[in-house]
């Protein structure tokens, strides 16, 4: 009979503590704020995949809301947030455990990276534009030539024309710094500029461009491999897009010149690339001329 009327009283302290407990929550108004919680959470969720989906980056409020939402201990005792893992994994850049002060530097990096591409963009829009067009017009062209290469030769490794013309614009610049000693940051906000056509998604900065051409190994100055490869191409399509981008190259050249103090040596390297390209763009009589040879040889209409 003790035994009972003990297990009586257990329960009913057990249901007493849950009954103040529920009210307690009821009065202070907790279910409200974790419903309002989960809400937030929903929410910051829903703009991290938007901004993710848009190529953005999610903002700071954003970030701190998932962050907030999702914390831990570590063993050391010490209190951190971390991202959602069904978020984490769909973002390079915020790896799994990142806490909020570094994933909002790291946005804020991003964020920086994307005003300055912005700005030198703008800054040589006609160059960015020139580039652009090269790569409308010489990506679908580039690959038939490496699959005709591979058809003919078998084990044929072929490099992505974007990828060549990354090679080529490097090597263009590592030669003018080389002459000059050091990389103006021109150079890098010129290079950032055009970086943006190659590779849209990787946001550099422009110390990162700077950085990227200092590192890069220099090599003889010699014909870029694009246009020593596209002749070939044309050859077999009586086309001449090896001409427009030996023309690009050359506005190129002139506006990475233009990056640096007058500078003889810098010029001497200008000169070199200049007398290499020039053979390839058509002068303006010749290219009139040609197109009167076209139009001569089309068939006349009935």
């Amino acid at each position: 009979m003790g035994e009972f009327l003990l297990a009586l009283a257990v329960i009913g302290a057990v249901l007493l503590w849950a009954g103040c407990k529920a009210l307690h929550g009821f009065v202070s108004g907790e279910p409200r704020q974790m419903e309002e919680q989960e809400q937030s959470l929903w929410e910051a969720k829903s703009k991290f995949r938007e901004a993710v989906l848009r190529d953005r980056f999610p903002s700071e409020a954003v970030l701190s809301v998932l962050l907030k939402c999702h914390s831990y201990t570590d063993d050391d005792g010490y209190h951190n947030h971390r991202i959602p893992d069904d978020l984490g994994h769909i973002v390079p850049y915020l790896r799994y455990g990142i806490d909020f002060d570094e994933a909002v530097n790291l946005v804020r990096e991003q964020q920086r990276a994307e005003a300055e591409r912005e700005s030198t963009t703008n800054e040589y829009k006609e160059t960015v534009e020139r580039f652009a067009n090269v790569i409308s017009l010489c990506s679908a062209p580039w690959n038939e030539l490496n699959r005709t290469a591979k058809a003919l030769h078998g084990d044929f490794s072929s490099v992505p024309f974007l990828q060549v013309l990354k090679y080529d614009l490097l090597q263009i610049l590592k030669s003018m710094s080389v002459a000059n000693g050091t990389v103006p940051e021109g150079l890098g906000r010129l290079y950032q500029a055009v970086f943006a056509q190659l590779e849209p998604k990787t946001r550099l900065t422009v110390a990162d461009c700077v950085t990227a051409i200092a590192q890069w190994e220099h090599d003889p100055v010699k014909l870029p491999a694009a246009i020593d490869q596209l002749r070939t191409f044309d050859q077999m399509k009586a086309d001449c897009l090896h001409q427009t981008v030996a023309a690009t190259y050359c506005s190129f050249v002139q506006a990475a010149y233009k990056c640096f103090s007058a500078s003889t040596v810098v010029r001497t390297v200008m000169n070199e690339y200049d007398s290499l390209l020039t053979p390839f763009i058509p002068r303006p009589e010749q290219a009139e001329a040609s197109n009167r040879l076209v139009m001569v040889s089309l068939p006349s209409q009935a």
